[in-house]
């Protein structure tokens, strides 16, 4: 690790538990620098930037913006690191003398495409305001390729540095009992918010089909969210109640995937897909939706776009998944087809399982946590 001796600031809303709030507090905890944690609660980090007296949604952002600059300067702060939208732009509008660095973690033009008229006004902001970062961190270069489509930015402004991975502490946990589980049971397995955007739907129903094939298998899907009622619902028309398992939020995932025969992701989108590399350190083989952004970059190894079954260097891509919700028995579209295909062929196949198993080993080798620490370590350095 290289010792820094200037002050650095992480900034992110709260510490909930998205993909964002996991991978800044791992930084934080694990990097050899001198830093604070800025949330906007007391609770959640080492200062807050809210005040219990200030009241109302635009008040609210702009005491953040004052707070963040009083902050910064009484504390001798050099860099600012920020994490999701909202923080990104209370870091770029702040008064001070601070290195402005923000993290973009997923797909702007994704975001854009939902807010109707409001996101074209809000598209011409985000130009203008993240011209103004001294540098954008994105987890993969499908982000930082969307960043450069959509907002004009230049690439000589971007850095990309894929999310770590911490492997001891994956070691440690996987080996935990999952009391959920029957023993013997054979499953596969995907972890997600049970959300539009990570398509359980397209799952569930292409499982249906692999059961035909595979009848002794199961399907563990770990998560809450706003589809569980329709989950469920979509798991009983197709009677696979005795077969697929939401068994909810979980802090230690990894004694859940030690056990898969498969991850499956059946995601729409992502910024960058963290379970797949939780997956890839418990040893189990990937099956993946070829979405934006990051399962290609981590399965092939660069940018890649698939029509149909791709088995590549580190795991399967397949076709990506439609948008559409489909809550029905209906026949699988040709996406869910392929996606039903490639994990019978994965769960079936011994040779091809075990050849994933171990190239997953490798592969979430590459982005362990001391390299993408180095990678931080390296840029705060350079700014």
């Amino acid at each position: 690790m290289k010792k820094i001796n200037h002050r650095t600031v992480f900034l992110i809303p709260s510490l909930d538990t998205g993909g964002a709030e996991k991978i800044i507090k791992l930084i934080y905890d694990n990097i050899d620098i001198d830093r604070e944690l800025y949330t906007y609660n007391e609770d959640d980090g080492e200062a807050k930037l809210d005040s219990d007296w200030v009241k109302g949604r635009v008040i609210k952002f702009l005491w953040r913006i004052f707070s963040l600059s009083v902050k910064t300067k009484q504390n001798k702060v050099k860099n600012v690191i920020s994490f999701l939208n909202n923080a990104n732009i209370v870091n770029l509008l702040s008064i001070g003398n601070h290195k402005r660095i923000i993290s973009v973690r997923s797909y702007t033009s994704r975001i854009l495409s939902t807010m109707g008229l409001y996101g074209k006004v809000y598209k011409k902001i985000l130009s203008l305001l993240y011209r103004k970062a001294d540098l954008i961190i994105t987890p993969s270069e499908g982000v930082a390729q969307d960043l450069i489509d959509e907002l004009l930015l230049s690439r000589n402004k971007i850095k990309v540095i894929y999310n770590p991975v911490h492997l001891n502490k994956i070691a440690l946990k996987m080996h935990e009992s999952a009391s959920e589980i029957n023993s013997g049971c054979k499953y596969i397995i995907n972890i997600g918010r049970l959300s539009h955007p990570k398509g359980q739907w397209h799952l569930i129903r292409a499982f249906k089909k692999v059961k035909f094939e595979l009848p002794f298998l199961n399907l563990v899907i770990l998560g809450e969210g706003p589809l569980r009622e329709k989950l469920s619902k979509l798991i009983t028309e197709l009677e696979l109640t005795n077969s697929v398992k939401l068994i909810g939020y979980r802090d230690n995932p990894y004694k859940y995937l030690k056990g898969a025969k498969a991850y499956i992701l059946s995601s729409l989108y992502e910024g960058f897909p963290n379970s797949i590399l939780d997956a890839m350190a418990c040893g189990v083989p990937v099956v993946s939706s070829n979405c934006l952004s990051g399962p290609d970059e981590i399965i092939s190894g660069e940018i890649k776009k698939v029509n149909r079954i791709s088995y590549e260097k580190y795991g399967v891509l397949v076709p990506v998944l439609s948008d559409k919700f489909n809550w029905t028995s209906d026949e699988l579209d040709e996406s869910e087809m392929k996606l039903s295909e490639a994990i019978v062929s994965i769960v079936k196949d011994e040779a091809l399982n075990k050849k994933y198993s171990e190239k997953s080993v490798e592969r979430a080798k590459s982005f362990a946590l001391n390299k993408i620490i180095s990678k931080y370590e390296d840029i705060i350095n350079e700014i």
